[in-house]
Parts: structure tokens; C-alpha cells; sequence
């Protein structure tokens, strides 16, 4: 039971990030001229750091 819950919150957090970046991602295929400088920057290191961050949510909640 506990290792269904630890997929299922790994999912839920997976989604989650996935979709912010899915965001992003579409918003620079689709409007990047009408997006700020600040929204490119962030837009950008959010999608190069997805990956690490769902690495660090894991590490901290315990969810190996």
C-alpha cells in the first residue's frame, strides 16, 4: 500500500512539473515576441531545471 502512495504522489508531482513546463514550452512556440525578457529567463531555467527539481522534491519528501 505505502509503495502505491509513493508512485502515485511521484506521479502527481511529475504532472504537475510536466505541465508547467508543457507551458512554458508552449508559450514560447507560440507568442515568445509578446512574452518579457523576465518570462524568457524564467520560462527558460524553469524547462533546463525540471528535471533536478522533481530529483530534489523526491530526495526531500522520501519518496525513493
Amino acid at each position: 500500500m505505502k509503495r502505491m502512495l509513493n508512485e502515485s504522489a511521484k506521479t502527481a508531482i511529475a504532472l504537475v512539473l510536466g505541465l508547467v513546463c508543457l507551458w512554458f514550452v508552449m508559450s514560447f512556440a507560440w507568442s515568445l515576441d509578446d512574452m518579457s525578457f523576465t518570462e524568457c529567463v524564467f520560462g527558460a531555467v524553469y524547462v533546463l531545471s525540471v528535471v533536478p527539481l522533481y530529483e530534489g522534491i523526491k530526495r526531500l519528501l522520501g519518496l525513493r
